[in-house]
């Protein structure tokens, strides 16, 4: 039931499946329960930990949120620092550092594309969709936490088995299973 801390547990695992290096998708039927993991869990880090895809019923973009992190992440703008109720925010910066000093090559190249292809989705230029999803993979290996409504999944990441190492769908018994398939 609500305010039984669902949230919060689904917080905690995407933060530390990031830690040990996993890449994850949070995904749910409800536009709202998305929004409330990824606000939360990226209000403790300090920066977009969790990217989300696709557009919001408020026909929020989120790929232009997507190329703006890709931006200060290749940019080596570092996390803010800021009070930290406990050691998991402090430790997703750590982290994020990390990942970007060891970030080169294909990788790189990957995000850099996929922050042009952003831009352009954002713009409602789907001839970029292609591009985004051939550097998908790579590019997730920088950025492994993502997040999407059940329904915005295949328009938004590429079908493609083994692509993330964990698939939370949350209020999944609300969930069809022709929306939840893509998953």
């Amino acid at each position: 039931p609500p305010g039984t801390g669902k949230s919060q547990i689904v917080v905690a695992i995407l933060a530390n499946a990031m830690l040990r290096g996993e890449r994850v998708l949070f995904a749910s039927y409800n536009h709202k329960a998305v929004q409330v993991v990824e606000q939360k869990l990226n209000n403790i880090a300090g920066f977009r930990a969790l990217l989300r895809c696709g557009r919001s019923r408020e026909e929020r973009c989120h790929f232009t949120e997507v190329a703006e992190e890709i931006d200060n992440f290749l940019g080596g703008v570092l996390p803010e620092e800021g009070p930290v109720p406990d050691g998991l925010g402090s430790g997703l910066r750590a982290h994020r550092v990390e990942v970007m000093r060891r970030t080169s090559g294909h990788t790189r190249q990957a995000l850099e594309e996929m922050a042009e292809t952003a831009r352009s989705l954002s713009q409602d230029e789907w001839t970029a969709f292609p591009t985004w999803l051939r550097e998908f993979p790579a590019a997730s290996e920088a950025l492994p936490l993502w997040c999407v409504t059940n329904l915005s999944a295949r328009w938004s990441l590429p079908l493609e088995p083994g692509l993330f190492d964990l698939v939370i769908i949350d209020e999944a018994s609300q969930c069809d299973i022709a929306s939840a398939w893509p998953l």
